[in-house]
Order: structure tokens, then C-alpha cells, then sequence
């Protein structure tokens, strides 16, 4: 991890692989010990993606993404327990030059997503320059992986979430210049 992510606590590693040879969106989640924690899974033959995001121990699931279909940018919209919790989107006007993402939550909290996107290493910071989520992409021969930071504290899924739908504007071409 970059000097510059460094965070006062401790942070959870996850890895995050799309699955190969699926004709929809899934991914599995493994922690640093290798085991599967979370699966996400895509809808097939849906407008726009619809994702869910379950717990591998009780099934249950924690979260789901809705692409906001029919609107002039990508947006996403973040679920947990029923309630929307936050959307993300591409800014409009880009104040620097590797600021692309904002996330504005329910809570009022406003994320920003930064980095080198073709490098594929950046970070998630509040307003405040907290950090809430590192993610870097693996080298991996057929499919996508990912690395994903997030400090004690922070909620696992919704920085999981956030990497998943990344992922997504990155197949679906959406430019970050």
C-alpha cells in the first residue's frame, strides 16, 4: 500500500475475483486467509446491472447495486437493509485531475474516489481525508482481481460494493478523462 494511505488502526485485506466464464456480473470475495466471505452476484437479462451482495456464512443478503438507467451519467445506487445508503457517480466537472468519483451517502457524508485509474490504484477518502477503502488491481490471466484496504471501522461491504460497481463503469467504458 502507498505511504500516503497509511491509517491509524488496522486495515482488513480482501480480494475480490470476478468470476471466470459467467455471462453475468459475479464475483466471490475471499479475506487474506483465502476463505470465500462474500459472493456477488449478477442479474442476467436485466435493464441496466442489478447486483446482490451476499454473506457467504449465513446467505443473508447485506447488500445490492442498481445501475440508474436512462439518465445522462452512470449512477449507482447502494442498498442495505431495503434503504438506499448512497450513489455514486461520475463528476461532471473533473476539479482535478485524478478526482473522477463522488459518493454522496445518506448519512451526509460525501466520498471521493481517487487515483490512477489506469494504473488501477486509488483510494476512497471522506471530506476530511479519511480514508474509507483502498482498492488495486491483481494481475490475473482470464479474469478481473482486485485488491481491497478497509480500515477497522468501516463498513467491508459498502467499500466491496464500491469496487464491484468501479469494475462495472470500467467494462462499460465510462471515461475517467
Amino acid at each position: 500500500m502507498p505511504a500516503h494511505l497509511k491509517h491509524g488502526g488496522t486495515l482488513v485485506r480482501y480480494h475480490l475475483k470476478e468470476r471466470f466464464l459467467t455471462i453475468k456480473d459475479d464475483f466471490v470475495v475471499r479475506d487474506d486467509r483465502g476463505e470465500i466471505v462474500y459472493d456477488v452476484r449478477g442479474t442476467f437479462l436485466h435493464i441496466g446491472d442489478y447486483l446482490r451482495i451476499y454473506d457467504r456464512n449465513t446467505g443473508q443478503e447485506v447488500c445490492s447495486i442498481k445501475e440508474k438507467v436512462f439518465t445522462y451519467q452512470k449512477q449507482y445506487m447502494f442498498y442495505q437493509h431495503g434503504s438506499e445508503v448512497a450513489t455514486i457517480r461520475k463528476k461532471g466537472q473533473v476539479e482535478h485531475r485524478n478526482n473522477f468519483f463522488e459518493i454522496d451517502c445518506a448519512s451526509g457524508v460525501v466520498l471521493q474516489v481517487h487515483g490512477n485509474f489506469k494504473e488501477w490504484d486509488f483510494e476512497i477518502i471522506d471530506q476530511y481525508a479519511r480514508l474509507y477503502g483502498h482498492i488495486s488491481r491483481e494481475f490475473a490471466f482470464l479474469s478481473d482481481h482486485y485488491t481491497v484496504d478497509v480500515p477497522d471501522g468501516i463498513d467491508a461491504t459498502f467499500v466491496l460494493a464500491i469496487a464491484v460497481v468501479l469494475d462495472e463503469m470500467r467494462e462499460d467504458g465510462v471515461k475517467t478523462q
